[in-house]
């Protein structure tokens, strides 16, 4: 169902699929089911145990089917763009559908609400280019044996940094596209139940800190945070780059296209992390960061910073600091202006305190002419 055109929608030459319009499609037939002996288990029969909280829509689908693709559609119908519009939730049984690609379908589908069950076989789900920007918050988890999920181009950032969206829950996902999603903010424990997962895309967004846990991704071999907003790694996110190197795993961690400067203090804690562990970083080529070979023109510019960054004031970050500083300024400004007005009325000063001591002399002279009378 790839490339269907509503009849009002002029198709043009620039319209036609390229060459490469089937590329990252699977291979048919489908490779065997790799998790065959389980399904054959969990799947003797329909499962009665569904949390439906609305009403649900049963859908039919051709028994042996596996491979469902319906992509690039060209309309300029927003029917579907309110939940009011999609208000029930989908139960999809009998099926085999392992391969499901439902990509740039042009329906303005901003809020996607149903919630899709029976899909229990699904292995691979794609769900990119459509601008979706609300799914339920536990859309995914229903889909219990995916392995491969692309919901790349989509709007689903300000979901996700409001906790609109559940930790993903899928212990066999294996691969995670969430790239080109607006995405500022990450909840710490959003990738927690991922211990299958082997590569991570989170490239083009608007990532600025590593605010999630990395220690649950007992599998990750590749994350990729290229083209975001990371000037520097705090402790605590160096702390999680370097539990996920503390594995026996060769992970790759693509830094390409962030505005990171390995040139300043800054830099120090991402530098000894670059040079002491195995872990295999990327960079771009114009980047301070970036290293070809081996790794001495960073271990020399690693001593320079800490020589020089040694010399510098402390960094002050707590309020006591900020309050101790201040008190000792005002101590000093206060020392100053005294000796400033002291100087300026240093005469009349001088004036007055010759004249305190004559006075004390003279009272002191009379009380021994007093003394010496009464011993007379």
């Amino acid at each position: 169902m790839d490339y269907n055109v509503y009849p009002k929608f002029v198709v043009n030459a620039l319209n036609v699929p390229s060459n490469s319009f089937w590329y990252g499609y699977p291979k048919l037939p489908l490779e065997p089911v790799k998790l065959q002996n389980s399904l054959q288990k969990k799947y003797e029969g329909p499962q009665q145990n569904f949390n439906i909280s609305g009403p649900i829509l049963k859908i039919h689908l051709p028994k042996n089917i596996e491979f469902w693709s319906s992509s690039w559609w060209g309309t300029d119908d927003d029917t579907f763009e309110k939940c009011h519009h999609l208000n029930k939730d989908f139960y999809f049984y009998p099926n085999k559908v392992r391969y499901l690609k439902i990509e740039d379908l042009n329906l303005n589908v901003k809020e996607f609400c149903p919630v899709l069950y029976g899909l229990d076989r699904l292995e691979f789900l794609d769900i990119s280019h459509n601008g979706i920007q609300y799914l339920p918050k536990n859309f995914f988890n229903n889909f219990i044996s995916l392995i491969y999920l692309y919901v790349k181009d989509n709007n689903l950032g300000p979901l996700i940094a409001k906790s609109g969206l559940h930790p993903i829950q899928l212990p066999h996902l294996e691969i995670l596209d969430l790239s080109v999603n607006k995405i500022s903010t990450i909840p710490k424990g959003f990738f927690d139940y991922l211990a299958s997962l082997r590569r991570l895309d989170l490239s083009d967004n608007r990532i600025s800190t590593l605010s999630f846990n990395m220690t649950n991704l007992l599998s990750i071999e590749y994350i990729d945070i290229s083209t975001n907003q990371l000037t520097d790694f705090s402790t605590s996110e160096l702390d999680h780059i370097r539990k996920v190197n503390a594995s026996s795993l060769n992970v790759t961690l693509n830094m390409s296209n962030n505005p990171m400067d390995c040139n300043v203090c800054d830099g120090i804690g991402l530098l000894r992390l670059i040079i002491h562990s195995n872990m295999t970083t990327i960079f771009s080529n114009d980047s301070t960061c970036y290293v070809d070979g081996p790794k001495t023109s960073l271990e020399r510019k690693l001593s320079r910073l800490e020589r020089e960054c040694d010399n510098f004031p402390q960094v002050i970050t707590s309020p006591n600091q900020w309050l101790f500083l201040g008190a000792s300024l005002g101590s000093i400004a206060a020392a100053a202006c005294g000796l400033i007005v002291v100087y300026i009325y240093r005469w009349n000063i001088k004036y007055h305190f010759f004249l305190l001591r004559g006075s004390f002399r003279k009272r002191g002279h009379n009380c021994n002419t007093s003394s010496r009378a009464r011993l007379l």
